[in-house]
C-alpha cells in the first residue's frame, strides 16, 4: 500500500507562514507556533485550522492585501493535505511511516545520483529518465505492474513506452515555466 506523506518539517513552515501573516508580535507569533506544531505533529490538522480561522476572525482589523492571500493560501493548503489525508501523522507514527523527507533524500542520492551520474557516463534527457523510471520501477517491485501496463499501451497505441509519465510532467513544467515568465 502507498501512503501519501507531507513532510512533517514543510507543514509546521506553512503554520508559520499563516501565523506570521497575521502580523501579531513575535512572542504571540512564537508561541501560537509552538502550540500549533504540536497540535499538527499529533495529527489535530482541523484543530489547527481552527484556531487559525480564530486569529483572523479576532484581529482588530480584517486582513486585506498580501496578508489576506499569503494567509487564505496557508489554510488552503493545509486544508488540502489534511482532506487528502496527508497530514495524520499520530497514525502515521503508530504505523512507522515515516514522517520527513529524508528516505526521499537519500533514495534520490542512491538511485539518481549513484546509479546514473558514474564517471564517463553521459545522458540524453529522456534516456536518462526511461532509464530512471525502469530502475524506480524495478527497486520498488512493481515490474510486473509496469510490463502489463505497457502491453495496454502497445495494444491501445502501437507503441510500447516508459516515457508517458515524463512527458506528461515536462508539458506540466513547461506551462508552469511560461506562467512565470
Amino acid at each position: 500500500m502507498i501512503e501519501q506523506v507531507l513532510d512533517c518539517c514543510h507543514a509546521v513552515h506553512h503554520v508559520y507562514v499563516a501565523i506570521k501573516s497575521l502580523g501579531m508580535d513575535s512572542r504571540f507569533t512564537r508561541r501560537q507556533y509552538r502550540r500549533l506544531r504540536t497540535k499538527l505533529r499529533n495529527g489535530n490538522w482541523q484543530q489547527v485550522v481552527a484556531r487559525l480561522e480564530d486569529f483572523a476572525n479576532k484581529l482588530p482589523t480584517p486582513l486585506t492585501g498580501n496578508a489576506k492571500s499569503d494567509f487564505n493560501r496557508e489554510l488552503n493548503y493545509l486544508r488540502t493535505h489534511g482532506n487528502a489525508n496527508r497530514l495524520d501523522y499520530s497514525r502515521f507514527k503508530l504505523s512507522g511511516v515515516p514522517m520527513g523527507s529524508g528516505a526521499i533524500e537519500s533514495s534520490v542520492r542512491r538511485v539518481i545520483n549513484q546509479r546514473l551520474k558514474s564517471n564517463g557516463t553521459h545522458w540524453r534527457a529522456e534516456n536518462a529518465e526511461a532509464m530512471l523510471q525502469l530502475r524506480s520501477v524495478l527497486i520498488s517491485n512493481r515490474w510486473d505492474e509496469r510490463i502489463a501496463a505497457a502491453r495496454v499501451s502497445k495494444r491501445q497505441n502501437g507503441r510500447e513506452d516508459f516515457r508517458l509519465a515524463f512527458k506528461e510532467r515536462a508539458k506540466k513544467l513547461e506551462a508552469a515555466t511560461s506562467e512565470v515568465k
